[in-house]
């Protein structure tokens, strides 16, 4: 049986949950990579460590953006409402 998920959460209902610990993207393996594009298998086993250094980055630079713009629209429907 899965728990009960309200269908709306109110701000004093967000507010009171405990908050959880970010986790920074650091790093990225190969079976990641292997699990999002398996049609490139055989270049991602080619990959060296510095490759796959250099991709980690790259994804944390896109995800670094996407918060931003995720904080965006969140802080613009809060004080907006």
């Amino acid at each position: 049986m899965s728990p009960e998920v309200p269908q709306q959460c109110d701000r004093k209902t967000i507010a009171q949950r405990e908050k959880p610990t970010p986790v920074p993207i650091a790093w990225v393996s190969k079976g990641d990579l292997l699990n999002c594009r398996p049609d490139l298998s055989a270049q991602i086993e080619a990959l060296d460590e510095a490759d796959v250094d250099y991709i980690a980055e790259k994804v944390g630079d896109a995800l670094q953006e996407t918060y931003r713009i995720a904080m965006d629209v969140v802080l613009t429907e809060y004080f907006l409402e």
